[in-house]
């Protein structure tokens, strides 16, 4: 294969992934697409694009392209992302993959008619952070992972009022599906991507909805949600995300991951978006505790890897059965917070009711 050709469809998030596809050298960023016209053309300049669309059918059918990044609210990435692959592109999706499982399932099946590959932009394991703990984790160093423990809290960092992001017809919901599907897969993939088999969830809207009130905008959303996971291996997880912690760090992340003979941490450095690597571990009769030294793991990032991938003809690591096990648990603690009783999963994709 010559150099691949990109595109992006979406210019917020997108501009990340453009300037992601444009480390490599053999690439070529062949179109961009946005409605926000200003936008479009700001980005097309900053990025030396000449093809630029506010219609994204129109950039696929001129530009041909091999890869597209889909970045756009979380409604439109079903339609987009099945358009993108029809048109014989692989694609790249902002997370989370859907509104729901069963939009998920639909992008799937036009994946493996397509013969493209969905992957999902979940980032956080391609830090070296991410790198280095799930390292240990395949050496067996902390033994099998039984329980966990993650969060994201921000201390007051609501989007911005009358946007996308508070409104769930378009989100799908609050930080439980913006900041949390980081943490969740995070802790899920240390913990081997176990299958879930129940959810318990609670949301809360204390804050966010006089705020935006106030100003006179729609917020439907929740400020904060959490829940406990259960495993068809008999492991569980905790979790937390919250736009409005009102606690001391602005941004506060960490998982915890806990197996037979240790503990792995992921956490970001005071409060900010660099993150530490630590374990925790029983061994020969003594306690040890440590930071796992990050140098000699060559991190990639989503944008670069999804390339290499495609060159390569080997699956995306974070590819659509992930976002739909993820999304099962999205969609499980949003019915749990909703009716007030764990979600039991079935062997469909529609979780029922625990009576």
């Amino acid at each position: 294969m010559s150099k691949v050709k990109c595109a992006v469809i979406g210019l917020g998030m997108g501009r990340h992934h453009a300037y992601g596809f444009r480390k490599r050298d053999d690439i070529e960023l062949v179109g961009l697409a946005e409605l926000n016209n200003e936008l479009l053309q700001e980005m097309g300049k900053e990025l030396e694009v000449e093809a630029l669309f506010e219609d994204y059918s129109e950039m696929l059918e001129a530009t041909k392209p091999d890869i597209v990044s889909v970045a756009l609210p979380n409604f439109l990435h079903e339609k987009v992302a099945i358009d993108a692959m029809e048109s014989g592109a692989h694609v790249l999706c902002e997370k989370p993959l859907a509104m729901s499982v069963e939009e998920g399932e639909r992008m799937k099946e036009v994946a493996q008619r397509c013969g493209r590959q969905l992957g999902l932009n979940l980032s956080y394991r391609f830090s070296p952070a991410g790198q280095a703990l799930k390292q240990l984790v395949d050496d067996g160093f902390i033994g099998e992972a039984y329980h966990g423990y993650t969060r994201w809290l921000r201390r007051d960092g609501f989007p911005r009022f009358g946007g996308w992001f508070g409104k769930r017809g378009q989100s799908g919901g609050g930080p439980l599906i913006d900041l949390g599907v980081h943490r969740i897969d995070l802790a899920m993939w240390l913990m081997g991507s176990p299958e879930p088999v129940s959810v318990s969830g609670a949301v809360h809207e204390r804050i966010g909805r006089g705020r935006a009130a106030a100003e006179g905008k729609e917020f439907d959303v929740e400020d904060l949600a959490s829940g406990m996971v259960k495993f068809e291996n008999g492991a569980s997880l905790l979790l937390e995300a919250s736009w409005a912690g009102l606690q001391e760090k602005q941004e506060d992340m960490l998982t915890r991951v806990m197996g037979e003979r240790g503990t792995l941490i992921h956490q970001n450095i005071g409060e900010g978006y660099e993150f530490e690597a630590r374990f925790a571990r029983s061994e020969a009769g003594q306690y040890l505790t440590g930071r796992v030294e990050l140098n000699t793991y060559n991190a990639s990032d989503p944008y670069q890897e999804m390339v290499s991938c495609v060159k390569e003809g080997r699956p995306f690591p974070v590819d659509v059965d992930d976002g739909l096990r993820i999304q099962k648990v999205l969609d499980g603690l949003y019915q749990s917070a909703a009716s007030g009783r764990e979600v039991v999963f079935g062997n469909s994709s529609v979780a029922a009711l625990e009576v």
